[in-house]
């Protein structure tokens, strides 16, 4: 009989990373999926977190509960359950919990490894994210 290879994993018993109000719970184990992670991601009621990108990781994710906004390369978006998105290498992105906390699924392509070195997780400067903000100004005047 071959040993079985499942795994069932409760997200709440997973540790989890915090990065500022943003909490990350890895839901596989390294190798698991071949170059991909699965992560919980949770923030708080009324929480946001800061722009950042991840250069050579793409993501995706799908809203579990809660609602909230947030800019997608440059882009405002808004959350709620059942709400979908995918953001390839290099797309600024940051988001902001509504009046319950925003929970979603995220998978990414390769692992992010989050608190590890080298992980594919990098704010985006204040200066960079002051110049988005005029140029998104400038296209709702003209």
């Amino acid at each position: 009989m071959r040993a079985s290879r499942f795994r069932a994993t409760r997200v709440e018993k997973v540790a989890p990373l915090r990065l500022g109000r943003l909490m990350l719970r890895a839901l596989t184990a390294p190798g698991q999926i071949p170059g991909a992670q699965a992560v919980h991601v949770r923030l708080p009621a009324g929480c946001g977190h800061d722009e950042v990108v991840h250069r050579r990781t793409k993501e995706w994710f799908l809203v579990l509960r809660g609602t909230g906004r947030g800019r997608i390369d440059g882009r405002a978006v808004s959350f709620r359950p059942g709400v979908a998105v995918y953001m390839p290498p290099g797309v600024p992105h940051r988001m902001r919990a509504g009046s319950s906390a925003l929970e979603a699924l995220a998978i990414f392509s390769p692992p992010l490894a989050p608190g590890r070195p080298g992980a594919d997780l990098h704010p985006v400067r204040r200066r960079r994210a002051a110049a988005r903000r005029r140029i998104d100004r400038r296209r709702k005047r003209g």
